[in-house]
């Protein structure tokens, strides 16, 4: 059995991708930050998961200060700002997760309705379809499934 790197670098000539292994978290919120205004593409569960917990920290420790500051929770600076920093790349690593489970970015909308963001958060949760998809080549290097055989022994589907 063979062992490949983990890492391989990327074909601009940009930063390194982990390939078939998981992203740290600190490799994670950067590549989160890095790509807070990339809207295409997919993202692998562990960029999306470290980056939820790195942010859901973040707006924790902004509320926990304002509170410390501000005893009667009247201002809502500190959080405002927290959260208008973490919006743009939590959307983005969002739809890009959604991408990967082949899903649209409208599927974000469901956020609006009660429980909604339970219903987009288990989307995120599944792993990938393995293989290149309508959003981009698989994060992992996976190649595309095989296509099941047909009762003449031939591939499945139009040739």
């Amino acid at each position: 059995m063979s062992h490949t790197s983990p890492t391989a670098s990327a074909p601009s000539g940009g930063p390194a991708q982990v390939v078939g292994g998981r992203l740290g978290p600190v490799e994670a919120v950067r590549t989160v930050l890095r790509k807070t205004f990339m809207w295409s593409g997919r993202a692998r569960r562990s960029e999306f998961w470290w980056w939820t917990l790195f942010a859901s920290a973040v707006y924790l420790t902004a509320i926990a200060v304002e509170l410390r500051l501000d005893p009667t929770g009247d201002s809502v600076v500190i959080t405002g700002v927290a959260w208008a920093a973490l919006l743009l790349p939590t959307l983005a690593v969002t739809v890009r997760r959604l991408h990967d489970r082949s899903f649209s970015a409208w599927w974000l909308l469901l956020n609006l309705l009660p429980f909604g963001v339970l219903v987009v958060l288990v989307l995120c949760a599944f792993d990938s379809w393995a293989g290149p998809n309508q959003y981009g080549p698989d994060p992992k290097g996976r190649p595309s499934p095989a296509r099941p055989a047909t009762a003449a022994g031939g591939p499945a589907g139009p040739r």
